[in-house]
């Protein structure tokens, strides 16, 4: 039994030696990094502009490397996939964790409804530009980090069509947790298709609701949102 195990942790050693996350600086992204860092050689993060990636070295046997993504800009996205393809790395296991919610009706630079952008069509983008990365690292995942909100929500119109609108919709007609919901629900609708596509070259998708066990501050553009958060942190568990 202990021989198999061995095998098994230098199979894991030999076949994810990369792993990308986009992400806001969290908790999460964290604790996702600590439990990482002894199975892989090069842990890239990409993070947005104005943020601080100041990772903690949990070991040494992983190099870590931030890099700059801005999932409000399709340009951005663009620039990051071009730069990571430049470093010649494989590319293991994609996580898609950045999400925004609960914040004021904006636009992204591509005119689009910046929650709808941020928490689904980014990644939406990011995983088009790395797909032939993770083909040629097969075997390979991605990881869509989605939410339970997506029951609460759907896409269809009064015909019981998908409306394409309600994804992007004016100021008049927006609902911040209503925009995350849809987003969320995006996520899901993705990641199935997704595997279902990609999974006869080696490359798995899934979905996955993070739970309430870490706080992260994703709910600080609206002072409900936050205050129901903080009630209920007494009550869930924490890493």
């Amino acid at each position: 039994m202990g021989s198999t195990v061995k095998e098994s942790v230098e199979l894991r050693e030999q076949r994810a030696r990369d792993a990308l996350s986009p992400f806001m600086l969290n908790a999460i992204v964290l604790t996702y990094a600590k439990l990482c860092f002894n199975f892989f050689s090069h842990l890239s993060f990409s993070s947005p502009p104005l943020s601080s990636p100041c990772l903690p070295t949990y070991g040494h046997k992983a190099r870590v490397e931030a890099m700059i993504c801005d999932l409000a800009s399709f340009r951005s996205i663009r620039e990051f996939a071009e730069s990571f393809k430049a470093k010649k790395l494989p590319l293991h296991i994609l996580v898609c964790n950045a999400a925004v919610c609960s914040q004021p009706w904006s636009l992204t630079e591509d005119g689009l409804e910046s929650t709808f952008q941020i928490c689904h069509l980014g990644h939406f983008l990011l995983v088009q530009c790395l797909q032939d990365v993770l083909r040629r690292s097969a075997p390979a995942r991605v990881l869509v980090v989605s939410s339970e909100s997506h029951r609460f929500t759907d896409l269809l119109d009064s015909c019981g069509k998908v409306d394409l609108a309600l994804l992007s919709p004016p100021k008049k007609e927006y609902w911040s947790m209503l925009a995350y919901n849809r987003a969320k629900l995006c996520n899901i609708l993705f990641s199935n298709e997704l595997h279902r596509r990609l999974s006869p070259h080696g490359v798995t998708s899934n979905a996955l609701h993070p739970g309430n066990m870490m706080y992260t501050s994703i709910h600080k553009s609206w002072w409900l949102m936050t205050f129901l958060f903080t009630l209920a942190r007494p009550f869930t568990k924490s890493m």
